[in-house]
């Protein structure tokens, strides 16, 4: 017992640190990812190395949109991200995230966390169909969630935790 307790200290202590470098990591690698970005609007900006919607960032947090969507799909694209926003998910994932580092030996929260950002895309994405109110508009906008998501690709679930977007579904599937 005196040597298995300061073992799994140690190997907790290695499993956070190495969650929280991989974070880290990621998070710089994305950052690289969109830094050729082209601002749109506002907050707003296009990249062609991206190919779905997210925001990123947790003072100042902008939306990141592939080049070459439709106006009308990035109304609702917009529309879902602000709504993110809204809400303040930029800022909830990460400190969920940071949650989940340190309780990372523990299977339900792992299942908390990806439950947790299925519903926050559910939520968002119910609230923008809800914004739309005819039949028309809400088909429009399930076509453009469908053909955002047949663009994800399947990833390890903390490639991009610091960002929230339509692409953070899939995670849940994996």
């Amino acid at each position: 017992l005196q040597i298995l307790i300061p073992v799994s200290a140690n190997l907790w202590l290695l499993g956070t640190l190495v969650l929280l470098l991989y974070a880290a990591v990621s998070y710089w690698r994305l950052c690289r990812k969109v830094a050729t970005a082209v601002r749109l609007e506002g907050n707003v900006y296009g990249s062609d190395r991206i190919d779905t919607p997210f925001a990123l960032g947790i003072i100042k947090p902008r939306i990141y949109i592939p080049f070459g969507m439709s106006d009308t799909a990035k109304e609702y694209i917009l529309a879902h991200e602000y709504y993110h926003l809204k809400r303040l998910d930029h800022v909830v994932t990460p400190v969920a995230f940071c949650i989940l580092a340190l309780h990372w030996f523990n299977p339900l929260c792992w299942l908390a966390f990806n439950r947790m950002s299925l519903d926050m895309e559910l939520s968002c994405d119910e609230a923008v169909l809800s914004k739309y109110g005819s039949e028309d508009m809400k088909k429009c906008y399930t076509k453009t969630l469908t053909l955002a998501y047949s663009v994800v690709r399947y990833t390890f679930v903390l490639s991009d935790h610091f960002a929230v977007g339509v692409h953070k579904v899939s995670f849940f599937y994996i």
